[in-house]
């Protein structure tokens, strides 16, 4: 690992504690990919610490809000933020089934959730 980790997330990426990823990460990798554990999510929990071997001796975290708190704090918008990206509603949506594949899938995953950027 480089000596200084930069990490940038969006805010939603952030979780309260480490007893909340057991109810988050299974969610994700069911609906998503349909595995039980998935590898496309990353753990950071800080720079190396003393008697670690490995890690970086820095680390700075970006966290980007892009309009969420603004969306949190309006009752109409506020029900987009429910989404966890996992993918699940990919799987009744009448245009994947036909047509399917990872290029569909990017489009509809773009189309279907217009207040949140791509993360």
């Amino acid at each position: 690992m480089p000596k200084t980790h930069i990490v940038i997330a969006g805010i939603e990426k952030v979780i309260p504690n480490m007893t909340d990823l057991a109810l988050f990460w299974p969610l994700l990798a069911t609906f998503g990919t349909g595995q039980r554990i998935t590898s496309y999510s990353t753990i950071v929990t800080g720079p190396k610490q003393p008697g670690e071997i490995d890690g970086p001796e820095e680390m700075y975290v970006l966290l980007l809000d892009n309009g969420r708190t603004n969306m949190l704090a309006n009752e109409k918008t506020r029900e987009a933020l429910y989404c966890i990206r996992c993918g699940a509603c990919l799987n009744a949506c009448p245009v994947y089934k036909n047509i399917g594949g990872i290029l569909m899938t990017l489009l509809i995953a773009a189309l279907s959730d217009p207040l949140l950027p791509p993360t």
